[in-house]
């Protein structure tokens, strides 16, 4: 049986995304290296090289000492601030270079593996809306809520990087507990956002994602995707 993950029976994730974790924790004035000391990772060895994969257990810790140091429940959208592209590796070029949003998600779909394996990510399509579907195995456990929302909030950052500042989605739910300052979550999405809901999804308005890309480049897009 093939392995639903890169490194058999242990999910990971992309380590640019530790090196934004990073970015966001020094804002506040901490040394990061300390707390990757703790969460046992290198930090020094993901700068050398971001492509190299962690495990999300790891990483779970990372994201529970960066919250507890910050004193910031909101942490996960406050790294927005330093998001860029190719977070995602050449797969966020890739997105960022699509002729839409839709396009721009369909091809996230086919990559998702490459940010991380620890999410089962899939996608629905109404007559008027795009339902986008984070779920997380069981066997894939611990995986930090923080994740999940740092993971969405990027996506829409990336999305409005595409379109225009005030692109939105129609509604955010989220499977864990509504935290402190969950307002904040309504204020950065620009939609109603729920909480212990039954799965983490994304709702998009059809006519919103088919928005045209005005800086889009479907040839560097296919380029890139050939060379994933």
């Amino acid at each position: 049986m093939n392995s639903p993950t890169l490194i058999p029976n242990t999910p990971t994730t992309i380590g640019s995304w530790a090196l934004l974790i990073a970015k966001a924790i020094e804002s506040y004035g901490i040394n990061p290296v300390e707390l990757f000391r703790l969460a046992d990772i290198d930090l020094a060895a993901i700068s050398k090289n971001p492509d190299m994969r962690l495990p999300v257990s790891q990483m779970a810790v990372l994201w529970h000492l960066a919250v507890k140091h910050t004193q910031d429940p909101c942490f996960s959208l406050r790294l927005t601030k330093y998001f860029q592209p190719n977070t995602y590796s050449a797969v966020g070029l890739a997105i960022a270079s699509s002729s839409n949003v839709l396009e721009g998600l369909t091809r996230s779909l086919r990559f998702t593996q490459m940010t991380t394996d620890a999410a089962d990510v899939s996608m629905e399509q109404t007559s008027s809306e795009v339902l986008l579907h984070f779920d997380i195995p069981s066997a894939h456990q611990p995986v930090a809520h923080e994740a999940v929302e740092a993971f969405s909030a990027t996506m829409i950052s990336l999305f409005r990087l595409m379109t225009h500042d005030g692109f939105a989605p129609l509604s955010v739910a989220y499977c864990h507990d509504k935290p402190e300052g969950a307002d904040e979550f309504a204020q950065f999405f620009k939609c109603v956002v729920k909480f212990n809901q039954p799965r983490n999804t994304i709702v998009f308005s059809l006519d919103d994602v088919l928005e045209p890309h005005m800086l889009a480049n479907p040839s560097l897009a296919d380029t890139i995707e050939s060379w994933i």
